[in-house]
């Protein structure tokens, strides 16, 4: 039932607007920008801490002291990371109103949509989760999106930093909200309904942002995705030669699904092969699906 749900909320997405782009110049939403990112970093005193810590108790763990907050938004290191991202993205203007627009396109297709406040943070460089949303509060960490020539993230491998821009935040925010309204079935445990879940995802966040490229949407370079374009008949007949299809081995998403150098097939293909190839798969059947 959960999947019929879905799709049958997929249909009416398409149904809406067979066109790549819907008008929502119309749609008014209500949500406010958090620059907490500045309010944090920039106190002067155990009072100015006070005081953003009242207005804000959300964002401090009782279980951390005070002094321990005040001497993490002092160090030398966190700043250097929070100046980066003044230099980065400004005032965040440009970037909230795309996330705006994101929220626009949620509310022309589910109109009982409540858009969050947009809180801007640091996370520590916390990749798992570079966007956070919950209802009626998002967070942004702008210390994932500090671009590819950025130092610091020596740290990370070269597969994971090359979506480190600033252009992949109105993504990870319609991925974030598209997750949250995508069925997932708890029964259903083949690699097939991972594909499909995750195609899903993309489809719906291909709606939400119908100006981006598939290559932004995926995380790839044009290279990556001809790739998969030109393969696409090897690939299957892979999957279906070695009963991938049906399987529930959960290794399977570490091989196909989830972000990595390349694709396992334990073949030559493997270092010819983006990342993920399973989620692009999954994508092309949804899409083939709607069509």
């Amino acid at each position: 039932m959960k999947y019929i749900a879905l799709f049958l909320s997929l249909i009416v997405m398409t149904a809406c607007s067979s066109d790549k782009s819907v008008d929502v110049s119309g749609i008014n939403v209500n949500s406010k920008l958090v620059r907490f990112d500045s309010l944090y970093y920039s106190i002067q005193s155990e009072k100015d801490f006070a005081e953003l810590k009242k207005e804000y108790p959300l964002m401090f763990s009782s279980e951390v002291s005070d002094s321990v907050w005040i001497a993490k938004a002092r160090s030398e290191e966190e700043q250097e990371v929070y100046k980066r991202a003044l230099a980065i993205f400004g005032d965040f203007h440009k970037q909230y109103n795309e996330i705006i627009d994101v929220f626009k396109h949620v509310k022309y297709y589910y109109p009982d949509f409540k858009s969050p406040d947009v809180y801007t943070i640091l996370s520590g460089f916390d990749y798992r989760y570079p966007v956070l949303y919950a209802e009626d509060i998002m967070f942004v960490s702008l210390d994932m999106y500090l671009g590819v020539d950025y130092e610091e993230y020596g740290m990370f491998p070269r597969y994971l930093v090359s979506n480190m821009v600033q252009e992949r935040i109105k993504v990870d925010v319609a991925g974030a909200i598209s997750r949250s309204l995508a069925a997932v079935d708890d029964f259903d445990r083949t690699f097939l309904s991972q594909m499909i879940y995750n195609g899903k995802i993309l489809y719906m966040s291909q709606k939400l942002i119908p100006a981006s490229s598939d290559e932004l949407l995926m995380g790839y370079t044009k290279n990556q995705l001809d790739w998969c374009k030109k393969n696409e008949k090897d690939i299957w007949a892979y999957m279906i030669k070695n009963k991938l299809v049906y399987s529930k081995d959960e290794n399977l998403n570490k091989r196909f699904i989830s972000v990595a150098p390349f694709s396992k097939f334990y073949s030559k293909l493997d270092r010819q092969s983006p990342g993920r190839v399973g989620v692009w798969l999954g994508w092309q059947i949804v899409k083939s699906y709607m069509d």
